[in-house]
């Protein structure tokens, strides 16, 4: 199944079972679907799947074990919750993303995430406390992530990998106290 003719749809909501969104899903042009609703029993998001929505937020369900490469490319925020210790991110999610808000649960930021992310400029840790699991930051997760300014979360990581943030925004950085592991050219 696929969305490809022009219609007058304006929310996608996928029922609550459904595991699996296709690869190229939205094969058209659909900005007047602005409001988009993922079930918790989603696990794949194929490549530029969602590309093509009006959507401005991009909710990732907790989940959600591989994502492709710019399946929510026109999102300008992605919520990221995803607690599998499997997630597979395949080139970045997103290529408009200007804000990435990673949720409460989350211990991993994979591999990849929003690799070329050109429009990132701030990843959030909101409602975080000290309390929460730490964070692992896979290897190339904001590479090339040149307008990225702002990660306000670095005292919840404890490992960061290669490359996680090379070729980034950043003119300064504090690191937290929990970080145990700086992969190879990670800035």
């Amino acid at each position: 199944v696929a969305m490809c003719a022009s219609s007058t749809v304006s929310n996608l909501n996928f029922r609550e079972g459904t595991t699996r969104i296709a690869d190229d899903f939205v094969c058209d042009n659909h900005e007047n679907v602005t409001s988009l609703t993922l079930p918790s029993s989603l696990r794949y998001i194929g490549h530029d799947a969602l590309n093509g929505l009006g959507i401005t937020t991009l909710t990732i369900p907790e989940g959600i074990e591989y994502i492709g490469g710019l399946a929510g490319s026109n999102a300008t925020k992605i919520n990221y919750n995803a607690i599998s210790s499997k997630i597979e991110v395949e080139e970045g999610i997103c290529g408009a993303c200007q804000k990435v808000v990673i949720g409460k649960k989350v211990q991993r930021i994979p591999a990849c995430f929003a690799e070329y992310g050109g429009e990132l400029t701030i990843v959030d840790f909101e409602g975080r406390d000290a309390s929460a699991p730490k964070v692992t930051i896979g290897e190339r997760a904001f590479y090339k992530c040149k307008n990225l300014k702002r990660f306000n979360g670095f005292q919840y990581v404890d490992s960061i990998g290669k490359y996680a943030f090379a070729y980034t925004g950043f003119s300064s950085i504090t690191l937290g106290t929990n970080l145990r592991e700086i992969g190879y050219s990670a800035f």
